[in-house]
């Protein structure tokens, strides 16, 4: 249900319960709600991202989650489509351990599928982001890296 009192369709309720896991930065819960063929698609594409599948997003949530201290969701607006899309306007703040922040706005598409065992997946995720914000925090990140701060490989643009 949503703040505002209305029923949400599962689709929703099943987008917003992934937000929350990454609020908690649990990547074996958030690693439950991807589908098996997951084609993840970053936009723009001036930032030379390639599509990612389920293996290689998940090794990339498992990577920035882990950097976190703290994530937080601010919902914009969150609206259904037709072919079980979910649309969400969000902002993401999170704050690394060693004192870098990201407060990034972002859209994305998530096309939530049936599985065959009847739960929802996500199958495709398309993400528009804050291309500004996105690089200052990987350069951030590769900073703090190279003085010893964090360790990974941080493969972004």
């Amino acid at each position: 249900m949503s703040s505002q009192g209305t029923v949400e369709s599962p689709q929703v309720e099943f987008i917003r319960s992934f937000v929350r896991e990454f609020e908690n930065k649990d990547v074996e819960k958030i690693a439950t709600f991807l589908h098996k063929d997951l084609r993840r698609v970053t936009y723009p594409r001036s930032l030379g991202r390639s599509d990612e599948n389920r293996d290689q997003w998940q090794h990339r949530i498992d990577e920035i989650v882990g950097l976190w201290a703290s994530c937080t969701a601010t919902y914009h607006s969150v609206l259904e489509a037709p072919g079980g899309k979910v649309i969400v306007h969000i902002n993401l703040l999170s704050k690394t351990r060693f004192g870098v922040e990201m407060d990034r706005e972002m859209l994305f598409i998530a096309h939530v599928v049936t599985d065959d065992d009847g739960s929802l997946k996500i199958k495709q995720f398309e993400e528009f982001v804050d291309s500004v914000a996105y690089r200052e925090f990987y350069q951030a990140v590769h900073t703090a890296k190279a003085n010893g701060l964090c360790a990974g490989s941080f493969a972004a643009a």
